[in-house]
């Protein structure tokens, strides 16, 4: 299968020659040539270039929310009550099974 120019990264190998599997013109292998005789435009308009308009960009809008510190009110100190224990059991092995 005849291969064209290479697809690797600033390659300037506009033709695969070689009689194994790397060219002789820039020692690439036969997988980085192309099988395309006619290679893509390098400055311009590319193969991602399209006729369409641009979509809409998006306006973003930033709001400033400022922290709101929190400021407790007086709390009511409330006092303590004592619990009778009769109510309780005084063991795990006093609970009814």
């Amino acid at each position: 299968m005849t291969r064209y120019y290479c697809e690797f990264k600033k390659c300037e190998c506009s033709e695969f020659y070689s009689k194994t599997n790397i060219c002789d013109n820039c020692n690439h292998a036969n997988i980085w040539h192309s099988k395309k005789s006619k290679p893509p435009p390098k400055y311009g308009k590319s193969q991602f270039f399209s006729p369409r308009k641009n979509a809409r960009r998006p306006n973003y809008v930033y709001d400033i929310i400022f922290a709101q510190i929190f400021t407790p009110e007086k709390i009511p100190i409330v006092e303590a009550v004592e619990i009778n224990p009769i109510g309780f059991c005084p063991e795990v092995c006093a609970l009814p099974v």
